[in-house]
């Protein structure tokens, strides 16, 4: 079963046009050229232009290669620079973000390299981060049989670097960048083997806070993606900060992405006000029900006690008074409207009682 798209996007999940153009300028040779040199060790010593121009092959892939099992094996050809033909579509399913393939000319033979850079809003909370990181990695691994070679033949794998850019640190923390690879350990005697052997599968988490650092890739990319900045203050911050010369296609996607990014944040504000607004109104309403039910709870109980209290004595002065012509009847010398009038009460009601009581007589 194919997975379908439940990813993260650069910014907010909600935000697909931004983060499909962020990714795309991402992509582009000249940034990838500094992630490579700054991050890869066999890059290290390579010239930006060198890397730019002759060691990025074909066209780097944004969100066309399936990461899911049976999928990633059909990597396009214009991925390797071999062809034009176009890959199928990839929509529905979960991709790499950005994947590419690189050389390096290494003790007179060319060393190929594939190359994935994902992009992330933050760390995810229903998993960990590193599980994702690793098992995109190793797909790029396990995809390359019948691809990339047939058979028995592993000593054709190819070195695998997945790169993971994170734009929001772990709560406390500020920039990093953490690289992971294997290592080999001697238990016991010292056999060794050589590392391109078994450091295939080889990661970085780039961290990007939101302050200045002693780090220049970590700089830019927050210059990119994080300040606060017009499209023409952050192309000439780049241009004389860190050399980045822009063709045309750049500076008219730097242009859309900021506009966008102006046009998210006044969504958010509106969006921060209204839900601020809804909040306040619930809260109100609870708020004031809260309050009228404590003071209609007292008023109630206020009236309550003052109904009880009233009902109380008007019970009792009603027994006082059945008491008394009671006893008027029973002495038997006055009529009923001679009781009535003594008792303050009416004649039917000294009549009611003598029935009850069976003290009825009539007088002459």
């Amino acid at each position: 079963m194919v997975d379908k798209v439940n990813e993260d996007d650069i910014f907010e999940a909600d935000k697909p046009t931004y983060d499909k153009m962020a990714k795309k300028f991402l992509s582009k040779r000249k940034l990838l050229a500094r992630i490579l040199k700054h991050l890869v060790p066999e890059f290290r010593e390579a010239s930006l232009g060198d890397i730019e121009d002759k060691y990025i092959e074909g066209d780097p892939q944004v969100g066309e290669v399936p990461v899911s099992p049976g999928m990633t094996n059909r990597m396009p050809a214009e991925i390797r620079g071999v062809g034009t033909e176009q890959s199928e579509t990839a929509e529905g399913w979960v991709t790499f973000d950005i994947l590419f393939y690189a050389k390096l000319p290494t003790n007179g033979e060319t060393v190929p390299f594939i190359v994935n850079i994902e992009a992330q809003k933050a760390r995810p909370t229903e998993y960990p981060l590193m599980k994702r990181v690793i098992y995109y990695g190793s797909r790029l691994l396990s995809s390359q049989k019948e691809r990339e070679f047939s058979g028995m033949n592993f000593g054709m794998i190819q070195k695998v670097y997945t790169i993971w850019l994170c734009f929001e640190p772990p709560k406390g923390y500020g920039s990093g960048i953490n690289s992971y690879s294997t290592v080999e350990k001697h238990i016991r005697g010292d056999i060794k083997e050589p590392v391109a052997d078994y450091q295939l599968l080889n990661a970085f988490v780039v961290y990007i806070g939101n302050h200045q650092t002693g780090d220049r890739l970590l700089n830019l990319l927050r210059l990119i993606f994080k300040e606060n900045l017009s499209a023409a203050e952050k192309k000439e911050r780049l241009i004389r900060d860190y050399d980045l010369r822009f063709t045309e296609e750049m500076g008219e996607e730097l242009n859309i992405m900021c506009n966008l990014s102006e046009g998210i944040e006044e969504r958010g504000i509106e969006k921060g006000i209204a839900k601020g607004m809804e909040k306040g109104i619930a809260k109100g309403i609870a708020k004031g029900m809260a309050k009228g039910m404590a003071k209609g709870m007292a008023k109630g109980m206020a009236k309550g006690i003052a109904k009880g209290e009233a009902h109380g004595k008007a019970a009792g002065i009603a027994e006082a008074t059945e008491k008394i012509v009671r006893n008027l009847l029973t002495a038997k010398d006055m009529t009923y409207e001679r009781i009535a009038k003594a008792t303050d009460t009416s004649v039917a009601e000294v009549t009611r009682i003598a029935d009850k009581y069976g003290l009825s007589y009539t007088m002459n």
